[in-house]
């Protein structure tokens, strides 16, 4: 149940007409120490609280709430309103070292297996593990749309954050996929995404086919591509994936002008070992002095790039809903090419 899409949870509950004593038994252990599934995972306090919410509004017909299920509700409440309150939740308190986890079905299927399931860390101050952002989740959904940007080409993606949309291009049909960032929490993050994800992607392994993960800063190596020989140590696995790169994927990464410089630098150097070689660069339009430096840098270094028309990205399925604070009208998908490079 703590990895299943909501959704699914609430027509399994429908089909089994469950009582509020019935439910209550059902959420009770799931906060038992042993019962836990084999990657440690528990059910984050906000999925308890969407389940109960739903449940309720499912039965409020019934004048009898079960008193251990109003304790749940009580409980819950308590810890995502800010009490201070310890009981089964812990803490109120922000802990950066919170997990949750967050599944999606992708794919029109009733097979639980058919969903991807993401660690993220809500507190964590790097932003890079805290959720799947707005632009990442659209730029997946285009993928799925159009997969014909990554099937059968090598992909790798910067700034990859909790490996959402390069999973994405990988079971849409790429040959392979790298996916990259620079901080320890992402990495460690990436690696544990892929290895409890490793089911569902085995189903569409092909021949020769990977996804790999590993470290690397733009801006560090922008200072350094000139000469290869002085990067770190830490980025070759990054650089060879980059050397054999069809498609670049970014999502979100527009956003600090300090980074812009060497992000734009890195894409045309990758661009700049083949003219078949492309990047996709969705942004969620936030300031616009920002997204002015971006596209000046662009036309610096003679790339070419153009839009994704905005209805066809309004018109994108919902797959990975994410608590957005901007609307999709504010995500915009950049194609970039070495036409000039």
């Amino acid at each position: 149940m703590a990895m299943a899409p909501l959704p699914l949870v609430m027509d399994r509950i429908r089909r089994d007409n469950l009582n509020p004593t019935e439910m209550a038994n059902l959420l009770t252990p799931l906060f038992d120490d042993m019962d836990v599934n084999k990657f440690g995972i528990r059910p984050s306090p906000r999925y308890i609280k969407s389940i109960l919410l739903q449940f309720l509004k499912m039965n409020d017909n019934e004048k009898e709430c079960n008193d251990e299920l109003a304790s749940f509700l009580s409980e819950v409440m308590c810890h995502n309103n800010g009490g201070k309150s310890g009981g089964r939740f812990g803490s109120s308190i922000a802990d950066p070292e919170e997990i949750a986890h967050v599944s999606y079905k992708w794919e029109k299927s009733d097979d639980v297996k058919k969903s991807l399931t993401f660690k993220i860390f809500p507190y964590h101050n790097d932003v890079g593990v805290r959720k799947i952002w707005e632009a990442g989740a659209c730029l997946a959904e285009f993928l799925m749309e159009y997969p014909s940007h990554v099937a059968g080409k090598n992909v790798v993606e910067l700034g990859a954050g909790i490996g959402l949309t390069g999973m994405i291009a990988y079971v849409k049909g790429a040959n392979s996929v790298h996916l990259s960032d620079y901080t320890d929490a992402c990495l460690h993050n990436l690696h544990y995404n892929i290895k409890i994800n490793s089911s569902l992607l085995s189903d569409y392994k092909r021949t020769q086919a990977s996804i790999t993960s590993d470290y690397l800063d733009w801006c560090e190596c922008s200072k350094k591509i000139s000469d290869c020989s002085s990067v770190d140590l830490k980025s070759q696995t990054s650089l060879d994936a980059l050397a054999n790169a069809d498609v670049v994927l970014a999502a979100d990464v527009v956003y600090d002008r300090k980074v812009i410089p060497g992000l734009v630098k890195v894409v045309k150097y990758i661009m700049s070992t083949s003219k078949k070689v492309y990047a996709i660069i969705a942004t969620t339009f936030r300031n616009e002095v920002t997204f002015e430096l971006f596209e000046k840098e662009l036309r610096k270094h003679n790339c070419t790039f153009s839009y994704v028309d905005p209805q066809i990205i309004s018109s994108l399925p919902v797959v990975f809903p994410c608590y957005f604070t901007q609307g999709r009208d504010e995500v915009r998908i950049s194609l970039v090419t070495n036409d000039k490079c």
